[in-house]
């Protein structure tokens, strides 16, 4: 991957160590996993070596957070409305006598 060299490599065991400066590195690269940023995206982000443009990168981030979760939000909402409105159908069939529930 090379988007973040250890500070050692242990030759016997392979492990690799990493300064305490390095882990927000580490951060940002799970950051840009869980977002579906592409490695080559990351590499841009960390060759830039701007702390202005992190800040922007994660303030987009966190918007685009947002705008998902309302998007998931109303989608929640929808599943609710059309689970409630299956079971007054089926309440309503119940009361009229008809047990058969295929669409």
């Amino acid at each position: 991957m090379g988007l973040l060299n250890p500070a050692y490599v242990n030759p016997d065991n392979g492990y690799r160590y990493y300064t305490m400066g390095q882990f927000i590195y580490i951060d940002i690269i799970k950051l840009c996993q869980q977002s579906n940023v592409t490695i080559k995206e990351t590499k841009a982000l960390f060759e830039k070596a701007d702390t202005n443009e992190l800040k922007l990168f994660l303030e987009k981030k966190s918007k685009e957070i947002e705008e998902e979760m309302v998007s998931l939000e109303q989608l929640q909402k929808r599943i609710s409305l059309l689970q409630n409105t299956i079971h007054s159908s089926e309440v309503e069939r119940k009361k009229s006598g008809y047990s058969h529930t295929s669409i």
